[in-house]
């Protein structure tokens, strides 16, 4: 193994660790630890996962920033469910897009994963959002077309079922936190009761 691809795998490996305390701080803590309603969680997961599965990356957070203005649902979930779509995947993921698209639409899939990766590549390589919107719209008509099929088939579906169970997910926590804090309170309760009833028996000795 050379240096330069010693570098490169240690940058992926990097990258990678950095996805996944990113997902773990934005995705799983706050839905753990939350207290919000479970639609308002419910919500953020399926924007979340609507606008990384549907919008092209480099956009995730202006068309999440907009959504903000209008709707009320928990932004920082939602932030990173975005990262369904991300550096690490976006070629592979966008590639099986086309597939998708092209067999949704009835056409042939004409371009080659190299090919594809080629004309996609400068879109992850992008440093500034125009700059990735630009380059992305340039990949050629038809591959957007199809490409826009499966991102819109793809939001749809996976944008339902991340409320669908978010939701109920977030319900039964809810509950279960709701009935061990009863079941705190009667235990507290009957301690307090125990030592009242046990300090009016000395004072009844006395």
């Amino acid at each position: 193994m050379n240096d330069s691809q010693g570098k490169r795998e240690t940058g992926i490996l990097e990258r990678y660790r950095t996805l996944t305390n990113k997902i773990y701080n934005n995705v799983i803590q706050p839905l753990v630890t939350s207290r919000n309603a479970p639609h308002y969680d419910a919500l953020g997961v399926s924007l979340g996962l609507i606008i990384g599965f549907g919008a092209p990356l480099g956009s995730h957070m202006l068309v999440l920033g907009l959504l903000r203005l209008v709707l009320k649902f928990n932004f920082i979930v939602a932030f990173g469910f975005t990262f369904v779509g991300n550096p690490l995947n976006v070629i592979p993921m966008y590639y099986g897009y086309y597939l998708l698209g092209s067999f949704v639409l009835g056409e042939s899939a004409s371009l080659s994963f190299e090919n594809f990766q080629t004309a996609i590549n400068p879109v992850v390589e992008s440093n500034y959002f125009w700059e990735s919107m630009l380059t992305f719209f340039k990949v050629g008509r038809t591959t957007l077309i199809r490409w826009i099929t499966a991102a819109v088939l793809l939001a749809t579906v996976f944008g339902i079922l991340g409320y669908v169970v978010t939701y109920a997910i977030q319900r039964k926590r809810l509950l279960r936190s709701a009935l061990n804090l009863d079941v705190e309170y009667r235990d507290l309760i009957t301690k307090l009761r125990s030592k009242d009833s046990k300090s009016d028996l000395r004072d009844r000795g006395a």
